[in-house]
């Protein structure tokens, strides 16, 4: 959701992102498919994937504390399997060696161990494994898509604002969260601040000059606790720290 210059006016304007929804989808139902194992999953969603981090909270609620960036996504299929490979001969040779001597060659013995083995190591490493590593790729697939779309549609360029999931840290002075800036004409400037998944601290504001003057019916105390100080934030709106409140801030300012 953005906002958009039109004409004399400002309009809320709703931009389409290109899901990879058939990765996703496939991705999901790997995960649920106990033929498959996480070097599936990866092959399927590859295309998806770069070396690229992205600030966002999308795996998050705006009000989460201490998150951390969307980092690419490291896995190595080969390591992968020889590990499990090691793992699984490990657990069978154990097995045989607590037979009697007699069953230790049996080759139907051998396979029955090697099947109940596997049935364990599917529920105890390989589904753990794969709902884990879908749990670090999903978001990372939603930042790339949503990447994708503010670069396509020129977003940050041609408009004067847009639903940011950048989050905020004033513990890094390059993280300081969406603070936008614009000029709509002579007499109005309006200013958008957030600073998510920065917990009790998290802010959503806008302020509105018209003249010169700041318009600031509302004020709020901002406590960083940790940090040991408070802010006194004044605005002219204060929204709830949700996604939802993109929909009332983009219609207040259009209005």
């Amino acid at each position: 959701m953005a906002l958009k210059k039109d004409g004399e006016r400002v309009k809320v304007k709703k931009y389409p992102i290109d899901r990879h929804n058939f990765q996703i989808d496939t991705a999901i139902e790997q995960c649920e498919d106990e033929y498959s194992d996480v070097c599936d999953i990866y092959n399927t969603i590859a295309c998806c994937l770069s070396d690229r981090s992205f600030d966002y909270c999308l795996a998050h609620e705006y009000t989460d504390t201490y998150i951390k960036d969307i980092n690419p996504i490291k896995f190595d299929p080969q390591k992968y399997k020889e590990n499990n490979c090691k793992i699984f001969n490990l657990r069978v040779n154990n097995k045989i060696k607590r037979l009697p001597k007699y069953q230790r060659y049996d080759i139907d013995k051998i396979k029955e161990i090697e099947e109940e083995v596997n049935r364990l190591f599917y529920s105890t490493d390989i589904k753990p494994d794969k709902q884990e590593f879908l749990k670090r790729v999903l978001p990372y697939i939603y930042a790339s898509d949503y990447y994708d779309a503010l670069n396509y549609y020129n977003i940050e360029k041609d408009c004067i604002a847009y639903s940011s999931e950048k989050h905020g840290d004033n513990r890094s002075t390059h993280k300081i969260g969406y603070h936008t800036e614009y000029k709509v004409n002579d007499d109005i400037y309006i200013t958008i601040k957030t600073n998510f998944c920065y917990g009790n601290s998290t802010y959503f504001c806008v302020i509105v000059s018209y003249k010169g003057i700041e318009i600031l019916p509302y004020s709020i105390w901002v406590n960083y606790y940790y940090a040991g100080y408070s802010l006194l934030l004044k605005n002219t709106r204060s929204f709830l720290r949700t996604r939802n409140s993109w929909h009332h801030c983009m219609d207040f300012l259009a209005n």
